[in-house]
């Protein structure tokens, strides 16, 4: 991700990416309230998503893991708008990256 930093210390992003893996995908992003996370064609289930903000700090969200229908919903109601990094943990111990933006 391509980023500048503000006066005021925000941190903005000055390209978009798309996930190009066909394994899982996020969606809406931007989110708003929740955002989702499909999984339907990787090989484990999930068994953790983390997000962590631009400073690197663990967030606390409230997830909801459904492996049987492989989606996970997040409430993203109490974040502040911005630029986040989710992490998408299955039960391999495998991690993968996404970029997630909040806006309200």
């Amino acid at each position: 991700m391509n980023a500048s930093v503000n006066n005021q210390g925000t941190l903005t992003p000055t390209t978009t990416s798309q996930n190009t893996d066909p394994h899982y995908s996020v969606f809406p992003n931007p989110a708003n309230t929740t955002i989702n996370l499909y999984f339907g064609n990787l090989k484990t289930d999930v068994s953790q998503v983390q997000i962590f903000d631009a400073m690197g700090n663990n967030i606390q969200v409230e997830a909801e893991i459904n492996n049987e229908n492989k989606i996970v919903s997040l409430n993203t109601i109490d974040l502040a708008e911005g630029v986040y990094l989710m992490s998408i943990i299955n039960k391999d111990g495998d991690v993968q990256q996404e970029k997630i933006v909040i806006k309200h």
